[in-house]
């Protein structure tokens, strides 16, 4: 369950500087109030506009909706406001509307809302009448069926809502450089590659647009323009989620979290790793292997540090996760011999499956044959055999499809 609140007043803090002190209407009162650094994104007129830490709480009542909760800026914030709508944690928030609703909150409350009992806070609306906004996690696509009805400590709620929009909380991949002074140089080679591989992930992940002869496709580039923000020492790089209803069902920070699989298992020295992951997602592999690689080598030339929202701790790029880009990038025949069981056979279309039980990782190939090897591949399966073919892969894949040579059968 993803908790949140509407803020009703936000005042400066009149000992910490630089916070705030937070009076809201919250949902937790079912679990408690929100632990020491936890981060609440701030939405503003349906806009993610920043992100707060929690640094403390203050109690003036017995009741847990009315804590006191002190934040300090995180991530762009920078004031807050009466309404807006506080995410707690990677939440997603969707709101509703209704002008049908009886009887009509006179202020917020929080909300259980539809079966599932999703979180919710339902306050007066100027435009609308009133407005129910449902906290939930990025990847549900909350629809209008699931919000038919609303219960609070008081009323029972049936009416009719209309789904305006959904706001996510933006994914974040920081790149921390070493030193004082940074040439201007150093942050335009890792922008240059970081942002053609973000474009053009997104373009293939969320449009379904894969590229044309290594080009980007026409399509709503600035739909996905990363955002870049800096603090201290560090520049990050941040994906601005659009809010706009057509992207409703698009998990616009896919790419992210794509590239930041990628960095982490190459700078493991996994190689087949990095290509499992880039094949389960695009189409266009071999360009994405030339931006990774362009961001590694300026990585590791800068001394950058890399870390994101789902892997805060920092690794440092190096030579490791260099050697294994590289080790994918010959695409070459290779002739194969492998011990195995042939476990799959399709006569008519003339193809066998031969998979290694005593390889870690396990090898598995679909192997096409001529009519001359019919005969050779007939029989009973699964049975042990030893098989000959060529394939057409980079040397670090165990596992695709391949022309088969030759076959015989292994007496065990």
């Amino acid at each position: 369950m993803f908790d949140g609140g509407i803020v009703d007043e936000a005042i400066k803090h009149p000992r910490l500087k630089g916070s705030l002190a937070v009076r809201a209407t919250w949902t937790w009162v079912s679990v408690g109030p929100p632990s020491k650094n936890t981060i609440i994104h701030q939405i503003k007129d349906d806009m993610f506009v920043g992100a707060w830490k929690v640094i403390g709480m203050e109690s003036h009542s017995k009741i847990p909706r009315e804590l006191i909760v002190i934040v300090e800026p995180d991530e762009l914030a920078q004031s807050m406001n009466r309404g807006d709508i506080l995410v707690l944690g990677r939440g997603a928030v969707s709101k509703y509307v209704t002008n049908s609703i009886n009887p009509r909150p006179e202020s917020a409350e929080a909300v259980e809302v539809g079966h599932d009992r999703l979180r919710g806070i339902l306050s007066p609306d100027i435009l609308f009448g009133t407005a129910l906004h449902v906290f939930h996690n990025p990847s549900d696509d909350v629809t209008d069926h699931d919000v038919g009805f609303v219960t609070s400590s008081k009323h029972t709620y049936n009416c009719i809502f209309k789904y305006l929009i959904t706001t996510i909380a933006r994914y974040t991949l920081e790149f921390k450089l070493s030193g004082k002074a940074v040439p201007a140089k150093s942050i335009i080679d890792i922008l240059a590659p970081l942002r053609d591989f973000i474009l053009d992930a997104s373009e293939e992940i969320c449009l379904g647009i894969p590229r044309k002869r290594g080009r980007r496709a026409e399509a709503d580039s600035e739909l996905f323009e990363p955002v870049v923000t800096a603090k201290a020492a560090s520049v990050r790089f941040r994906l601005h989620p659009s809010s706009s209803s057509r992207t409703r069902n698009l998990d616009t920070s896919k790419p992210f979290r794509l590239l930041s699989e990628v960095l982490r298992k190459a700078n493991n020295g996994d190689g087949p790793g990095v290509l499992k992951a880039l094949e389960e997602s695009l189409k266009s592999v071999d360009e994405s292997l030339k931006q990774v690689e362009a961001i590694i080598k300026t990585a590791r030339k800068q001394k950058l540090e890399f870390s994101a929202t789902d892997a805060p701790t920092s690794i440092s790029l190096g030579n490791r996760a260099i050697s294994a880009i590289r080790s994918l990038e010959t695409v070459e025949i290779r002739s194969k011999t492998v011990q195995g069981d042939i476990y799959a056979v399709d006569l008519h279309r003339k193809w066998c499956r031969v998979s290694t039980s005593d390889t870690d990782p396990q090898e598995d190939w679909k192997l096409s044959f001529s009519d001359d090897l019919k005969e050779k591949v007939r029989g009973k399966y699964p049975r042990r055999v030893e098989v000959e073919f060529d394939t057409y892969t980079r040397p670090v894949v165990i596992s695709g499809s391949g022309t088969l040579l030759n076959i015989k059968d292994i007496n065990q």
